[in-house]
């Protein structure tokens, strides 16, 4: 063999072997992608410590899923929620948002359909419920004669499936109202306009209850719904609310006027699939009453914040 033919040789066992080492990287690479995936969807990254995976769900430790609900005793909870009575819970609190403008600008390609484009706003302060309202609270009002008798097995979740005018009527009797999407939009995006409730990256399952019906954060969950609040407390905005991307959009109102106000459904659900729903400027497309869909409610300033009513 001539000197240039070993030449010729040696340079193709060269590229030969850079081309061995480029596919085992990015097949290395692919693996530890799917296990992270993996990792997220089923394992303790998407469930907070204090609460284990089971299923779609996230129950507190030492509960299993049986059909749709956790149950049996759970021995902890998320940092976000109380252990009452053998169950993961939480309890009524308010949080004082400072008022300031709201910028409903198109800051996102993948919202051109889905947002707003208005001058800013206004929004004077307000105080608005840290927590999505719960069928234990629902239930307070059902046997105060103020609200629609619907109940649910599994009262710590929250309430969902109501009409916004059945929503808007639990608002009154709580001394408050449904949040304008001004008030909505302050609360879940700041005077900072996050681009999602913690900033503007980082949509992982731990943070948000979304994906859960069919991926990418779980799967089964048009069973089991959404999930106890505050289950993703890694999620809350800096003061503190929770929920306010993902495990159920919340009915608010486009102004004031109690004749004929127009409802809209913000900030993604459990079945959420796409960053673009889960984000502050998203809205659902739904006008009445629908499984994904809850609400949390405002209230006048000053509020006392730290208010709590057990559930």
């Amino acid at each position: 063999m001539t000197k240039s033919a070993r030449n010729g040789v040696a340079r193709a066992s060269r590229l030969d072997l850079r081309l061995i080492a480029l596919l085992v990287a990015g097949a290395a690479m692919a693996g530890v992608v799917a296990a992270l995936a993996r990792y997220d969807r089923d394992g303790p990254a998407r469930c907070p410590p204090g609460l284990v995976a089971a299923g779609p769900r996230c129950c507190g430790t030492g509960q299993r899923l049986e059909g749709s609900v956790c149950g049996g005793t759970a021995t902890s909870c998320s940092t976000a929620q109380r252990l009452v009575n053998d169950r993961c819970t939480v309890v009524s609190e308010l949080v004082v948002v400072p008022g300031g403008a709201v910028h409903s600008l198109i800051d996102d390609w993948d919202l051109q359909d889905k947002a707003e484009s208005k001058q800013p706003e206004a929004v004077s302060t307000f105080a608005i419920d840290r927590f999505e309202v719960t069928w234990a609270r629902w239930a307070q009002c059902v046997d105060a004669g103020a609200c629609d008798p619907q109940r649910a097995a599994e009262t710590q979740l929250p309430v969902t499936a109501v009409a916004p005018r059945q929503a808007a009527a639990f608002c009154r009797w709580a001394g408050g109202s449904l949040p304008t999407s001004q008030q909505w939009l302050l609360a879940a995006r700041g005077p900072s306009n996050r681009r999602y409730p913690w900033g503007p990256f980082g949509l992982v399952c731990r943070r948000a209850a979304y994906g859960l019906q069919h991926g990418p954060c779980a799967e089964g969950a048009e069973v089991a719904g959404p999930e106890v609040p505050g289950s993703r407390p890694d999620g809350a905005t800096p003061l503190g609310v929770q929920d306010l991307a993902g495990n159920v959009a919340e009915w608010t109102m486009e102004g004031i006027d109690d004749d004929a106000p127009r409802f809209v459904a913000r900030g993604g659900s459990y079945a959420s699939v796409l960053a673009s729903e889960l984000k502050g400027l998203a809205v659902e497309g739904v006008t009445n009453a629908d499984p994904r869909v809850g609400f949390r409610c405002a209230y006048p300033s000053p509020a006392v914040p730290g208010t709590s009513v057990s559930q």
